[in-house]
Formats: C-alpha cells, sequence, structure tokens
C-alpha cells in the first residue's frame, strides 16, 4: 500500500480490513499452483488500495479554510472569471461550458447552435469536466 497509495495513510487501515475479509471470504479461489499465498494476498491488497483510492478521488472535497488559491462560487458568477478558469480547454469546449454551465442552456439546445451530436456534446462536457478537476487537483499538490 505504501507504493500505492503513499500520501493516503489515513486509508490504509481500512484498506487493511477490506483486504484481510476478501481474502478471508474468497480463500477457496486460491490456488497455491499459481502463486504464493503471499504474492495472492498482495494482489489482493494492490487493488483494494486502487478501489480506496478510486473512492477517495471520487468523494474529494476541499475544506473551505483551505480553498485558498481556487475559483471561487462567485468566479463562476461573472463571465470572465467563468471563462479564465476553463481557459485550458479547447475553443470548441469552452462554447459549450459556457453554454451549459453559464447560461444554462441544455444538450439539445446547444446541439442546435453549434452542430453537433448530442452525444458528441455529452463526451466533451465529460471529458472537459475530467481535464478541469486533473488540473485543479496538480495546482493542489
Amino acid at each position: 500500500m505504501s507504493k500505492t497509495i503513499p500520501s493516503y495513510q489515513y486509508l490504509w487501515e481500512e484498506i487493511i480490513n477490506d483486504t484481510l475479509l476478501d481474502v478471508w471470504e474468497n480463500i477457496n479461489s486460491f490456488d497455491n499452483t499459481r502463486s504464493s499465498f503471499k504474492n495472492w494476498c498482495g494482489v489482493i491488497s494492490k487493488y483494494n488500495a486502487i478501489s480506496g483510492l478510486r473512492k477517495e478521488l471520487r468523494h474529494y472535497s476541499i475544506p473551505l479554510e483551505d480553498s485558498d488559491g481556487f475559483y471561487h462560487i462567485e468566479d463562476m458568477k461573472d463571465l470572465e472569471g467563468f471563462k479564465n478558469m476553463i481557459s485550458l480547454l479547447s475553443k470548441e469546449d469552452q462554447v459549450i461550458f459556457i453554454n451549459f454551465f453559464f447560461e444554462e442552456i441544455d444538450y439539445d439546445e446547444i446541439s442546435k447552435i453549434t452542430g453537433l451530436n448530442k452525444k458528441v456534446i455529452y463526451n466533451r462536457v465529460s471529458r472537459g469536466k475530467k481535464k478541469l478537476i486533473s488540473h485543479f487537483l496538480r495546482l493542489e499538490t
């Protein structure tokens, strides 16, 4: 776990408990001809660590007192602040984000405005959000 999630030590106890429970519940699937017991437990631990990290990042939040350096809700209320926040996206994606998040236009209407298929807009919003999240998480560290 120290290799998989070194900076999330507060998750280690929960992951160890999950690993022990998984080993106990799945002991019948252990095959000593394929690997040693130690390696089998290590693989279970590794995947539990990855799963725990995914859960943690999915529910990631910033305490209010630590929010300096991040964009605040007030920044999203004015168009210039919002444009600054999404400036690392492509121009097409910026238009979609402004229409969807700032102007609050639905996907069907954005599809008519941009001439793009509705599924393409869904994908661009999803990928754009992931890109912004990863960018701002990198800024934090």
